[in-house]
């Protein structure tokens, strides 16, 4: 994979949480000693939570306040929509929604060397978490529901990195093949995304991009900055 980089100062700021903080159903009960991604080595705050229903578990603190699709029960609020909806399952109610089959398709491509992703997951020593493996509801609680049927589980941002909390995401087919590891990144800004999202965010068309970098000695600056039809400055 050829990246094409810019050094970038990137500031995150410290999530405070407290007892009694809500999140969705989830309440706040303590935070507890942080988890480390025995594979990454990169460190999760973990917290103590109770849902309102009274299932409490140990959650990461992204999986409740993540941007997009955070955790918003134990798995609870789901069951009581399949309630209402007339399609509650016995056990745990999930056994056949398309989270838990993204779940155990996840695992088999993993683990079951008969399986025909095995050579591209398992093979390559892509393993899931410990806290997913054993456990669909720690799962549940870490990712939340599939959004739609369009969606499946990507390891994003670190393509050759576990299934694990903090490296997934709910993405569409489009959102998958941008994050191949074929896929050349550019970074500029404090932003890295492979040359088709660059394309669509400035509005050049992407062999415009490709050939300018490739052809034209272009630097990512200057690619993704002047106008269309604008010749680089000579050297």
């Amino acid at each position: 994979m050829v990246t094409f980089r810019l050094e970038t100062i990137k500031v995150s700021k410290r999530i405070e949480v407290k007892p009694g903080d809500q999140y969705g159903r989830w309440t706040v009960l303590r935070e507890l000693s942080a988890w480390r991604s025995p594979k990454s080595g990169k460190r999760y705050r973990m917290v103590e939570c109770c849902c309102d229903c009274g299932t409490v578990r140990e959650l990461t603190l992204e999986s409740i306040c993540r941007a997009t699709a955070p955790s918003q029960s134990c798995g609870c609020l789901q069951r009581e929509s399949a309630a209402k909806a007339g399609h509650a399952n016995r056990t745990h109610g999930d056994t056949h929604s398309p989270t838990y089959s993204s779940w155990s398709m996840m695992k088999q491509r993993c683990y079951n060397k008969n399986d025909v992703a095995f050579v591209d997951y398992g093979g390559r020593n892509i393993q899931v978490c410990e806290r997913w493996r054993d456990s669909f509801e720690a799962f549940l609680a870490d990712m939340g529901e599939r959004p739609s049927l369009l969606h499946s589980i990507d390891r994003y941002p670190d393509k050759d990195g576990n299934y694990e909390p903090g490296n997934c995401r709910w993405a569409t087919s489009v959102q998958q093949n941008r994050n191949r590891r074929s896929n050349v990144l550019l970074s500029f800004r404090g932003e890295t995304m492979c040359i088709s999202e660059w394309a669509e965010r400035v509005g050049l068309p992407r062999k415009t991009l490709e050939k300018r970098l490739n052809c034209h000695g272009f630097t990512v600056e200057e690619a993704l900055t002047l106008p269309l039809r604008a010749r680089r400055a000579s050297q």
